[in-house]
């Protein structure tokens, strides 16, 4: 016996919208399959798009081998779900068996392109940026900005930057993935320049553009710059600072020499848990001789997780580094006592 069309509507919209859990989907999956619809189209796909939120990739792929229908959207959601899942030869593989039995869209192109979005596949991006062109797909805008974010991921500014030029309409996205390669690179006045361009277009910058400036400011050791731009975040845009956006001050500040204020900053932090912020400013306390302000960092570190070997190591140098070896031989003390099991050492 059937369920009722809307009924099955409504599960698949609740397992497409609402789902918060594995056993939700599998207990929706397990009714579906008894009510005798789970090879529809509309059905399967929205089951595949469930399962992929959680990362279960051999149900998605196993969803997808039982239906008799395919639409080109659910070829889309099985290569979605192995981008997801850093599957790159299975992306390629499955587009293959897609050209033998529909026309790929747009959005398929973009999985393909998001598949090489690291340097070692960046010749094959390339090949597929080819197979764009020649099909008469160079022009649209999300295949643009996603070409643009392909070739910063694979390290290839310049090219990214031959794309970000020759779009119709340079959206913020596009915008932020130029700022991010130029910033990963450490070229700030690359950076400057961009966000400069895109004040002067009238596009908001995001909290996501703001994280790749600080932290082009910090490798270039620019504290006054670093501090103008998170006031600027603050007040003129707006945007409420992430833990990454209080990480790059710690950084900045802490390179600067201003040591006070970055443990001011980590303290009023809205997560307890930033190891990686109170490690950096360790570190600096080394450079500039700050023995208390490492001390405290230390014992903050300690406290987020005590089997943390970097720590261990910052702290006994930083007190090699003013002479106090006894200190210095109780740290490495600590660290024995610590090494019992912890995935930290080796």
């Amino acid at each position: 016996m059937h369920m009722p069309s809307v009924g099955i509507f409504r599960m698949r919209s609740k397992c497409g919208r609402d789902c918060q859990d594995t056993h939700q989907v599998t207990s929706i999956h397990s009714l579906i399959v008894r009510s005798g619809f789970e090879l529809e189209v509309d059905v399967g796909t929205s089951l595949m798009n469930s399962y992929i939120k959680f990362g279960k990739i051999k149900q998605v792929y196993k969803i997808f081998d039982d239906m008799a229908l395919k639409s080109v959207v659910t070829w889309n959601v099985l290569l979605n779900g192995f981008v997801q899942d850093g599957r790159t030869e299975d992306v390629f593989r499955v587009f293959q068996q897609m050209l033998e039995e529909t026309e790929p869209d747009n959005l398929s192109f973009m999985n393909l392109l998001k598949a090489c979005s690291h340097k070692i596949w960046l010749e094959r991006g390339k090949r597929v940026h080819c197979y764009i062109v020649e099909n008469g797909l160079g022009h649209d805008d999300k295949i643009g900005n996603t070409l643009v974010e392909m070739y910063v991921k694979c390290e290839d500014v310049e090219d990214a930057r031959l794309v970000f030029v020759q779009l119709q309409k340079q959206t913020i996205v596009a915008w932020t993935s130029m700022i991010a390669g130029y910033a990963l690179q450490g070229n700030y006045e690359e950076v400057a320049y961009l966000i400069d361009a895109v004040q002067k277009e009238g596009l908001k910058l995001d909290d996501i553009a703001y994280i790749y400036l600080l932290s082009a400011c910090s490798r270039k050791g620019l504290l006054m710059d670093g501090v103008k731009h998170f006031t600027s975040m603050l007040k003129e845009y707006g945007i409420n600072p992430e833990l990454e956006h209080f990480t790059c001050m710690v950084d900045l500040l802490s390179r600067g020499g201003r040591l006070t204020d970055a443990e001011f900053i980590l303290k009023c932090m809205p997560s307890e848990f930033n190891i990686l912020g109170w490690v950096s400013l360790l570190n600096s306390c080394k450079t500039h001789g700050k023995v208390e302000i490492g001390r405290r960092c230390f014992d903050h570190i300690m406290l987020i997780d005590s089997s943390f070997a970097p720590a261990y190591t910052l702290m006994s140098n930083l007190y090699i580094s003013l002479g106090m070896l006894e200190e210095a031989n109780a740290i490495q003390e600590m660290k024995k006592h610590a090494q019992m099991g912890s995935k930290y050492f080796t």
